[in-house]
């Protein structure tokens, strides 16, 4: 397994044995353990949230430019309360239609799972207005 990123909420890991990338938050337990010892606020947050999805939007880039093989995303979000702004969904539409023709070619699914069901609503409405070139299972 190959860490991509790391930081105090999210990991990226890809295992290039089974062609899978793992997109997911830390513990919510170790969440809070990391907001308070490192005193993040909600600004601090966001940026973890920015690298992790640069770091993502990158990997495909490099997939596309790299690769033959066909991979699987797997997500696993549950996040502590982040306040983010309705640009930053944008942004993370702009950078997924940015991948569509990436994704035609190398993605097989998603499987998304998502612990807080607020979360998971936002997410269901996300994908309502985001269509998916490939299969997304929300579980």
């Amino acid at each position: 397994m190959n860490i991509l990123v790391d930081n105090f909420l999210f990991i990226l890991t890809i295992n290039n044995n089974t062609q899978n990338i793992y997109f997911n938050t830390h513990s919510i337990k170790k969440q809070y353990e990391n907001q308070k010892n490192n005193n993040l606020n909600n600004e601090d947050k966001i940026k973890c949230f920015n690298e992790a999805v640069d770091y993502f939007y990158n990997f495909w880039i490099y997939i596309n430019n790299k690769s033959k093989s066909i991979y699987t995303n797997n997500f696993n979000i549950d996040l502590i309360e982040i306040d983010l702004p309705l640009n930053f969904y944008i942004n993370i539409g702009i950078k997924l239609n940015q991948l569509r023709p990436i994704f035609d070619n190398y993605l097989s699914k998603s499987i998304i799972k998502i612990e807080n069901e607020r979360v998971k609503k936002i997410m269901e409405f996300f994908f309502t207005i985001y269509k998916s070139v490939k299969p997304i299972e929300i579980i």
